[in-house]
């Protein structure tokens, strides 16, 4: 049985939240962020590189260990949307005594 379609509004909107999202975001981090350049820059290659490195144990895992695809898709979604933001925000907090928000 398939799912029915949902209604346009939904897809209006999360097209927007897809498109618009990086644009707010970057805004977000010019406006709070005392280095915004080096931070934009560090998270995007941190993203990039480990979406990269998800993508590549991914395909590991499904070829040589017979893994379902779905669960190697989940190891790739983690690895690049996840493990950045835990990384940027794990090594800020070791700069200084407190965390600061």
């Amino acid at each position: 049985k398939e799912v029915p379609p949902c209604p346009t509004y939904i897809y209006v909107l999360y097209y927007a939240f897809m498109l618009g999202g990086p644009f707010v975001l970057g805004y977000l981090s010019y406006l709070y962020v005392d280095n915004y350049e080096a931070y934009l820059a560090n998270i995007g290659t941190a993203t990039l590189s480990l979406l990269l490195l998800g993508w590549f144990v991914g395909a590991v895992f499904y070829n040589m260990c017979g893994m379902p695809a779905h669960i190697t898709r989940k190891i790739g979604h983690l690895a690049g949307f996840f493990l950045p933001v835990i990384l940027n925000g794990g090594l800020e907090g070791l700069e200084g005594d407190t965390f600061d928000v």
